[in-house]
């Protein structure tokens, strides 16, 4: 756009043209037709019009077409005319949806069945009862059975997901429906004899669920008081459990803890449904020191070691600054050792025999003295570097992550510890990290922080939280880069961690994730890939959290004894439960905010790692989810994490060595690739910086190994990648 002023000059008159900004009006018309047009201040001799990149409409001050509902499209707009102006504009436009999930019902008893009256073959249904009482999917006749415990008005509500998300919800009045009733007591039975005896009394605020046959699907929840619980529900066949989260309280009634299963009929009244608890809580504590001469003494100078694991019977507990550990337990008899999770460099001096084992058999008894002697090779060095994901990576919302390097070794460690981000999610300011970079480079992707004197068995902890463009496209791949320096530790390979991501189109407060994600639905990776686990949650409330518990059982595919905590959002506890494979993590008083007051403090999260068993056969499917406790409500599931073994892929996610062997690596001038498995045929072979810029590139044909010549190379990290049609492989090259 333009205007014309006048100027006197020593040749006369002479006019200015000034070109102004340009502008795009966008219009819905309905139905995903979309219209824009050029907003403007005078007229435009030419207009360009592009869409997602390519040419769109005709050259007219106004365009118009039918997009994907739910879909982002790119409109940009170049202009000129012959006064000489020319100007260019583009927005980022969602694609608004139209469609409205319809639906019928029809009520049978204590059961209603649910029809969709206007399916799309592009969304999938499901459905909700109550508060999240249950969930059910809607089968391929696009039909659904929801089944309600209680007689009452309850809120159903379905759900359309695809390209776009609709919802409709509808209140339901089941009281009319045959009705019967049960109640109890959830009491303190502080003499253990399974009786409510004159002196104790009820605990109010404890959840007792009750659900549908003996599975944990469809249930319900009622809430106690100091004279117990009473509800109502329908005639059938039911499974009672309380839970009164007293810590290493012992169920005296019934005897087992397994709560009752029962059949209830039409119009019964059953009372007796007694829960009671005796505290058993016995304290076992030590302490863990350096035996820097390895004398099996705790002599002067000889300081604490922290933040190392000692396992008490199936418990794990860590030692704080001060290298002192305790745990509070439910009375037993249990051995207690200091878990090296197989570190070299190490070796326990105190005790003798490695373990003690404690007899804590009397409730409200400390037992002390478990104290450990640590001796480390002074000549062990060996800093790590990771980085885990709190949340999705999703347009338009912040993508949070946890990165940090510790030092495993023995002396005090110097070093820099770098992040390279994927160009594509467009970091600009330091401000997205804190602590904030010693060095931020947004032109080249990286940022990095310097640190010294970092002592044994401490950590640097980062905190990153930049908002991602609306640019990116659902199912794009995301690739991210950590890593410490300087190489020449003792095991080289963790300098470095990577971490794969795929653009998704939702964003849940409270959920689990597992990387690396595998190929597909299904998660699918390698035999023996390492799983690390991030539990995000977020107090959605309208009041801070006081106690947030996290409780993740897991399954038998995975080797409890390789849990590895990584990082956490605030201080906390953990427990490693082997015998009913449970972890459960403690914050108490976390006073965690609420999301409308503060949305960013009302996030945490645990970070963890595991190892599957070893050599799983193919189709072995390793699911994961965790319950999420704030105070006394009701719990929150998360989503399951889905991994499936699979040898038949080569992933650039999974291992460094899946169909491939380098040796040595790390390396000064040389090193050998061996292409096995997958890997045959014709090759390509690319080797780039951690920048992603290419170095070398290699032609293979037919080959079962290939040296490679790096005397060209600074010291520092590499990455190569091997393609053959079929197998993408990537890992880390380290040259000294």
């Amino acid at each position: 756009m333009w205007h014309s002023d006048f100027s006197i000059t020593a040749a006369g008159w002479q006019a200015i043209i000034t070109c102004t900004d340009l502008g795009i009006a966008v219009n819905d018309l309905g139905n995903g037709v979309m219209e824009f047009s050029a907003e403007s201040q005078q007229s435009w001799d030419n207009y360009n019009w592009t869409v997602n990149g390519n040419a769109f409409g005709e050259n007219s001050s106004t365009v118009s077409g039918t997009f994907e509902p739910g879909s982002y499209v790119n409109i940009c707009l170049n202009v000129s005319n012959a006064n000489g102006c020319g100007n260019s504009a583009c927005e980022w436009v969602m694609v608004p949806c139209n469609y409205n999930v319809e639906f019928d019902y029809t009520i049978n008893g204590n059961q209603v069945e649910v029809v969709i009256t206007n399916p799309d073959t592009n969304y999938f249904y499901t459905g909700m009862t109550g508060w999240g009482q249950t969930w059910e999917q809607f089968d391929e006749n696009y039909t659904a059975t929801f089944t309600f415990l209680q007689p009452e008005s309850t809120q159903l509500c379905i759900y359309a997901d695809g390209n776009c998300f609709d919802s409709t919800c509808v209140n339901i009045d089941m009281s009319a429906q045959a009705t019967a009733s049960l109640g109890g007591y959830v009491w303190v039975d502080a003499n253990g004899n399974g009786l409510m005896d004159e002196a104790e009394s009820g605990i109010p605020d404890v959840y007792v669920m009750l659900c549908a046959g003996t599975d944990s699907v469809n249930c319900i929840y009622a809430l106690t008081d100091e004279n117990g619980f009473i509800t109502l529900m329908f005639p059938g066949t039911y499974s009672l459990q309380a839970f009164p989260w007293l810590q290493n309280y012992v169920s005296t009634i019934p005897a087992d803890g397994n709560g009752y299963v029962f059949t209830i009929n039409d119009g019964d009244e059953i009372m007796g449904f007694d829960f009671g608890y005796q505290d058993q809580s016995v304290t076992i504590s030590g302490m863990v020191f350096y035996d820097n001469n390895n004398n099996g003494f705790q002599d002067a100078g000889e300081g604490p070691a922290a933040y190392k694991q000692v396992m008490v019977g199936n418990y794990a507990v860590y030692t704080n600054a001060q290298g002192i550990f305790s745990i509070t337990l439910v009375a037993g008899t249990y051995t207690v050792s200091l878990n090296l999770n197989g570190v070299a460099g190490y070796a326990v001096t105190l005790p003798a025999g490695g373990s003690y084992v404690v007899n804590a058999t009397n409730p409200g008894i400390t037992y002390g003295g478990n104290v450990f002697g640590l001796w480390a090779d002074p000549s062990y060095q060996d800093l790590e570097a990771y980085i885990s994901p709190i949340s999705t990576i999703t347009p338009g919302f912040p993508f949070m992550a946890s990165l940090g390097y510790c030092n495993n070794g023995v002396a005090p460690s110097d070093g820099v510890f770098t992040y390279y981000w994927d160009p594509a999610i467009s970091i600009s300011a330091a401000s997205a990290f804190s602590p904030a970079p010693s060095v931020f480079n947004a032109s080249e992707n990286y940022a990095s922080w310097n640190f010294s004197n970092l002592g044994s068995g401490d950590c640097g902890y980062i905190y990153m939280h930049p908002n991602m463009p609306v640019s990116l496209n659902i199912g794009d791949p995301i690739f991210n880069t950590v890593m410490v320096t300087p190489l020449n530790d003792a095991n080289p390979a963790n300098n470095i961690d990577t971490l794969h991501m795929t653009v998704v189109g939702s964003w849940d407060p409270n959920d689990k994730h597992g990387t690396p994600y595998g190929i597909g639905q299904d998660g699918r990776i390698l035999p023996n890939t390492q799983l690390s686990y991030t539990i995000r949650f977020q107090n959605t409330g309208t009041a801070p959290a006081v106690n947030v518990v996290l409780v993740d059982t897991l399954t038998s595919e995975l080797v409890l004894e390789t849990f590895d905590m990584i990082s956490a959002s605030h201080p906390y506890t953990v427990e490693v439960d082997n015998t009913n494979r449970v972890i459960r993590w403690t914050f108490t008083n976390i006073m965690l905010p609420d999301s409308s007051s503060d949305p960013l403090g009302s996030i945490g999260y645990v970070n963890f790692r595991m190892n599957p068993v070893e050599n799983q056969p193919d189709e072995t499917v390793i699911n994961n989810f965790a319950d999420i406790y704030f105070d006394f409500n009701e719990p929150i599931r998360t989503n399951t994490t889905i991994h499936t073994i699979d040898r038949s892929l080569g992933l650039n996610e999974v291992t460094d060595n899946a169909g491939i062997r380098v040796y040595p690596n790390p390396f000064r001038e040389s090193t050998r690739f061996y292409f096995e498995g997958a890997l045959s045929g014709d090759l390509s072979l690319q080797i780039t910086d951690m920048l992603g810029r290419t170095i070398d590139r290699f032609e293979l044909n037919g080959v079962k190994f290939f040296d490679y010549e790096a005397g060209h190379l600074s010291s520092g990290m590499y990455m190569y990648r091997i393609t053959n049609g079929k197998s993408d492989i990537s890992g880390k090259l380290i040259v000294r």
